[in-house]
């Protein structure tokens, strides 16, 4: 997710569940969760560094997000900020 850190994108879908990889079992997020357009793992920051050959969307809790001025930009834009624990 830091290359991404900062950046704007527009949002491409709501993530309210998915289905793990490890067990195949459906899990449900407690909080909204979204996936941005064009934002995915690129495997930069793995052990291997083998880059990421799925290209998976990373999932965004929508708390780490801030909305874009709705003037400059439609209503579903948001800026990838992260926010600082």
């Amino acid at each position: 997710m830091v290359p991404y850190a900062n950046g704007t994108f527009r949002v491409l879908n709501r993530v309210d569940r998915i289905i793990s990889e490890e067990t195949g079992r459906m899990l449900e997020f407690r909080t909204p969760s979204i996936l941005l357009e064009s934002v995915v793992c690129q495997g930069r920051y793995g052990p291997c560094r083998m880059f990421c050959p799925k290209s998976s969307y990373a999932i965004w809790h929508e708390a780490w997000l801030a909305r874009v001025n709705p003037n400059r930009t439609s209503n579903n834009e948001v800026a990838a900020v992260f926010r600082g624990r």
